[in-house]
């Protein structure tokens, strides 16, 4: 469109032209409703035109999504997106190379935006994002242009040398726009690099004969104005000073001759263009061209000093010239939200904050992940200018709704920050607040249901219904017990211990605790028990541990040290009708066949018929003990007297060895035991048919000193003598 046409361009897709998407040239206009994509150079080209650029999806045109130049455009309601290269974003969020058949990376000047040549345009209500560029990735303003830039959604935008937004005029606005979470470009596309061409040849002859052959390697700096160092070998060294975009040539080799004809240098260039190697081709070896060092495969190293900003949120490339910058949320832009250069010609650059000046802030902005609406909490709510006089945002945002909605800060109707205002479902809005006991809202400090009325700046009325609920705090007291060497909450020392804590519904209470610490005990006894006998199921002698719960349920510990006293059994003799016990114990009970004989309780019972007898005797330990039961004929003394039976038992005392020998009147049948003091039984001989002058020999040599009882038994006869081995 182009000479005072009036177009009228609507509802089209527009892509992959060799040009432009679109052209309006010395005209005006209205584009609106189009998809203008995927075009090799500008989506859409104004020059000295004003056309209206409404509600447009611009994306992935490979030089400027919007390009004005002499032009006074409106730019709103447009979706303008991954302009300004093929630019691939990563999972991390870093912008990647993207490179054309001769392997160079292709970015543009300018990404989303480019405003120039004394514009002037009103840029409000867009979104912004994914946009790539040399000197900005989502916006540009050159110093002899102005643009008001008004709540717009710039969003995660790239660039190599000017941030998400680059502004060099001081006549521009920039009021209540999201800036946020620019990229850096992970490229050496900022330096200078060889240009696509390679390089050129120039050959100098004298007469037929080639005298110098020289070689030259082409450069394009696309990054910004600075001193450029090009090194690969001793023949490659060579400093200039280069504008952006400006071409150079560097002398990389050269070939000398004085005579002949033919021969010269041979450049091989590689595939991907990243080295070179150079031949020399002169027939005589013995006089070759001089290669200045280059003479064989090498890479070229590029050093640029130029100031880089990328992944800035606003660049201002010179201070001198300051823009209106107010009532932006500026935020996560990686190379620092905010950069001033002194000048372009110092090429130095300073970070400063405008947060928290002119109504600026730095904080998430909260967007939806596909559609850029505000969540809600988001900071962006009700915080833009509050004053909104002669910036032309109009009634509606990029997506048509109302603006000025009353927000959920104060009941105020405050436009907010960005391109998408925040809605809610109807005018009578509902809110549910909850607070704590001692607190008010909106002077209100009991539960219950409250109504306002709002007014915004459109003259809409809101009702607002409050449900409002006072959550109580609560002092609680707590009786707890705990057991020595445990603690509750923390808390050790028996006492009174206060405590606060966040109840469910935010409020915060206190809680006493009155705390008992009861003690655990560790207690040691010592038991003595006769063998055969137990204590809590312990039979060996010993130290034996159980534990048990005591009253006040803590755990506590016995610890038992056992004696077991060694068992024994009680022996007697017979001495007419009397029964004497062998050893003195402490208590003696004398026993019959039908029980306890009442009032034997002594050392000797005289019996007064004939029977089976046992006697239970208890020792100094308390054990008590049963002796083998015995058959006892009352009244034989005189049948004794008749016929004596008498024995020798020598020699008593010994030294392990003694002899029993029968002297007279043996008895048909004799058993002999010897026994110790404890009843134990060590030898038993049972002596058929016993013979006058018999003689039975012992060797207890085995056995240790002391008193042992030989005990001589028959049916009718019963005698016990002690025997003293010496050892």
């Amino acid at each position: 469109c182009e000479e005072n046409s009036n177009s009228f361009i609507e509802n089209n897709t527009i892509s992959k032209n060799e040009y432009n998407g679109i052209n309006i040239i010395d005209s005006e206009g209205i584009i609106q409703n189009n998809t203008i994509t995927e075009n090799e150079n500008k989506g859409i080209n104004c020059y000295n035109s004003s056309p209206d650029i409404l509600k447009n999806d611009i994306n992935k045109n490979i030089f400027t999504g919007i390009y004005c130049k002499i032009s006074s455009p409106i730019i709103s309601k447009n979706l303008i997106i991954k302009n300004g290269g093929n630019s691939i974003f990563s999972n991390d969020g870093v912008a990647l190379k993207s490179f054309n058949e001769y392997n160079e990376v292709e970015v543009a000047q300018h990404g989303g935006i480019s405003i120039k040549d004394t514009s002037n345009a009103n840029i409000q209500n867009n979104i912004i994002s994914q946009n790539w560029g040399i000197n900005s990735g989502g916006i540009f303003c050159d110093s002899t242009s102005s643009a008001s830039i008004i709540n717009n959604h710039l969003i995660e935008n790239a660039s190599i040398d000017g941030g998400s937004m680059n502004v060099e005029s001081s006549s521009v606005k920039i009021i209540n726009n999201i800036i946020a979470n620019s990229k850096k470009i992970v490229s050496n596309q900022r330096l200078s690099r060889w240009y696509k061409d390679n390089l050129f040849s120039e050959y100098i002859y004298e007469g037929i004969n080639l005298k110098k052959v020289i070689y030259y390697f082409g450069f394009i700096n696309n990054g910004p104005p600075g001193t450029v160092l090009v090194t690969g070998c001793v023949g490659l060294h060579k400093t200039v000073w280069a504008e952006t975009g400006e071409r150079f040539w560097v002398e990389a080799a050269s070939g000398v001759t004085t005579w002949g004809e033919g021969g010269g240098l041979s450049v091989t260039v590689s595939l991907d263009t990243s080295s070179f190697q150079i031949i020399n081709r002169r027939p005589d070896s013995s006089n070759p061209f001089i290669t200045h060092g280059c003479d064989v495969i090498f890479s070229p190293t590029i050093t640029s000093y130029g100031v880089g900003m990328s992944g800035v949120g606003i660049v201002v490339p010179n201070q001198e010239n300051m823009p209106e910058i107010a009532y932006n949320n500026v935020y996560g832009n990686p190379g620092g939200n905010y950069i001033f250069s002194d000048s372009v010609e110092t090429k130095s650059a300073q970070i400063f904050d405008l947060t928290g000046t002119d109504g600026n802030i730095s904080s998430n902005p909260l967007l939806d992940s596909l559609t850029y609406e505000l969540l809600e909490g988001s900071p962006c709510i009700d915080a833009g200018t509050p004053d909104t006089t002669g910036l032309s945002i109009g009634l509606t945002d990029y997506f048509g709704n109302p603006r000025f909605v009353v927000g959920f800060t104060d009941g105020l109707s405050v436009i907010d920050i960005g391109a998408v205002e925040y809605q809610f479902a109807s005018t009578t809005t509902n809110e549910y607040i909850l607070i704590c006991q001692g607190e008010e809202y909106e002077g209100w400090f009991e539960s219950g249901e409250y109504q306002r009325t709002l007014s915004s700046t459109t003259g809409t009325d809101s009702i607002v219904t409050t449900h409002l609920t006072v959550n109580p705090t609560y002092e609680l007291e707590e009786d707890v017990s705990i057991c020595e060497g445990e603690d509750y909450l923390g808390i050790t020392e028996e006492g009174d211990h206060s405590r606060e804590f966040e109840t469910v519904n935010g409020c915060d209470s206190t809680v006493i605790t009155h705390l008992k610490v009861n003690s655990v005990f560790n207690i040691v006894e010592d038991i003595s028990i006769c063998k055969g006998d137990n204590y809590e199921e312990f039979t060996t002698e010993g130290q034996h541990q159980r534990e048990f719960i005591s009253e006040n349920g803590c755990d506590s510990i016995v610890i038992t040290n056992l004696t077991v006293y060694p068992s024994f059994k009680p022996t007697f003799s017979v001495e007419v009708d009397t029964l004497i016990s062998d050893i003195e114990y402490q208590t003696y009970q004398w026993y019959d066949a039908g029980g306890a004989i009442e009032g034997a309780t002594n050392r000797e019972f005289a019996i007064t018929e004939s029977g089976d007898f046992y006697l239970m005797a208890s020792n100094e330990n308390g054990c008590t003990y049963s002796s083998e039961t015995f058959f006892v004929r009352y009244s034989i003394s005189e049948e004794i007297k008749r016929n004596k039976f008498v024995y020798s038992i020598l020699p008593n005392p010994n030294w392990g060895e003694f002899n029993f020998r029968i002297d007279s009147n043996p008895p048909e049948k004799l058993t002999v035991k010897l026994i110790n003091g404890l009843g134990q039984v060590f030898e038993v001989r049972e002596i058929e048919y016993p013979v006058i002058n018999q003689i039975e020999h012992f060797n207890v040599s085995h056995l240790s000193k002391g008193i042992y009882h030989f005990v001589i038994q028959s049916d009718n006869y019963r005698e016990d003598q002690k025997i003293v081995i010496l050892k």
